[in-house]
């Protein structure tokens, strides 16, 4: 699935993001004021290093494009090695995703395809980022995960 506001000739991208976790791929494309242009997602079928070409290919950049890239997921080590990639983890990412966002909550769950995690955040003021405070992790694999939940609902 992609989604776009890219102009045709995919100029324009100062940042890109990608996920690579265990059942998708998921990129986002941003301008140099941090809005999103274009983002893409699919399923990992079969190979995670096809996966995310397609899916960087949905983002129609053009090859001579230079932009900054960081990884993160459960993948994220894949291309972890390229020059100028910045890797982090998910917990970390999903911290500076709320600063980001303006947002000011002090819980985020997010539900993945083999792991759930909560953190627990206390709000910068405006303009800055969150604190960490906590954070928990599933602790048996796949236990109240996406992978889990799709299944159950297959049942039902």
């Amino acid at each position: 699935m992609t989604d776009t506001v890219l102009p045709p000739d995919g100029r324009g991208i100062a940042t890109v993001g990608i996920d690579i976790g265990s059942t998708s791929v998921k990129a986002v494309a941003l301008d140099d004021q941090g809005r999103v242009r274009v983002r893409s997602t699919r399923p990992l079928v079969d190979e995670m290093r096809a996966t995310v070409r397609e899916v960087l290919g949905d983002l129609g950049l053009p090859a001579d494009a230079r932009v900054g890239v960081g990884l993160t997921g459960q993948g994220r080590r894949l291309l972890g090695d390229l020059d100028g990639v910045v890797v982090d983890n998910e917990v970390l990412s999903l911290l500076a995703g709320v600063g980001v966002l303006g947002a000011r909550p002090r819980s985020v769950i997010e539900i993945g395809g083999q792991i759930s995690r909560w953190i627990q955040i206390e709000p910068g003021t405006a303009g800055d980022m969150p604190t960490l405070v906590a954070f928990a992790l599933n602790d048996q694999c796949a236990a109240g995960s996406g992978a889990f939940l799709t299944q159950q609902a297959g049942r039902l």
